[in-house]
């Protein structure tokens, strides 16, 4: 998916694809397009109320905020909409390398998700931020809330736990309903 404004037009078909339960864009190189493809797919997704398994991996979807305006990404927001959303694959897509709020963005986008099972998010150089440490908070406060998950992936990240009511809340969490180090496919498959 090289063309942009080609890009652009099949994310805005997405829209009409309401019983799609799978989709796989992973290795795309979508974030180095531009923000007009990644923005036109998040939008699809109020579109898609059957999408259960999103894999978007390895991407760049926070490194084409380099050279484009928009001061946040309103793509990891939109994620909001897939409420039915039960494994999402977004790891190694530098999410915290480029724009400050990608992370708080991506934890507003999940939080709604109660449904979620697996995340991964591996290799998104979260620990890069220039406020890393409140927003990798606000990130584990939200996966601690996610009661449904059962594998999580954040290995790759450089995070630094601090003894905060996030970090005591993720381990509470982590305990009771986490998982860590499932394979995508196990998920998969144990979902249809």
């Amino acid at each position: 998916l090289v063309n942009t404004a080609g890009t652009t037009a099949l994310f805005t078909a997405f829209s009409s694809l309401r019983k799609l339960k799978v989709l796989n864009l992973a290795e795309n190189n979508l974030g180095v397009n531009s923000y007009q493809a990644i923005f036109a797919l998040g939008e699809s997704f109020e579109n898609m109320p059957s999408l259960r398994f999103l894999n978007i991996s390895n991407n760049f979807l926070g490194f084409n905020f380099i050279h484009s305006p928009p001061a946040n990404n309103p793509f990891f927001a939109d994620l909001a909409q897939l409420a039915n959303l039960q494994i999402l694959d977004l790891s190694g897509n530098k999410i915290g390398q480029v724009q400050p709020n990608n992370v708080n963005n991506l934890a507003k986008g999940i939080r709604p998700l109660g449904k979620l099972r697996c995340l991964f998010l591996e290799n998104n150089d979260f620990s890069r931020l220039p406020d890393s440490k409140n927003q990798v908070d606000n990130l584990l406060e939200t996966l601690g809330k996610l009661t449904k998950l059962e594998s999580l992936r954040l290995y790759g990240n450089k995070i630094t736990l601090h003894t905060t009511s996030s970090g005591k809340l993720l381990a509470k969490q982590k305990s009771e309903h986490i998982k860590q180090e499932c394979h995508a496919y196990h998920c998969f498959n144990k979902s249809f």
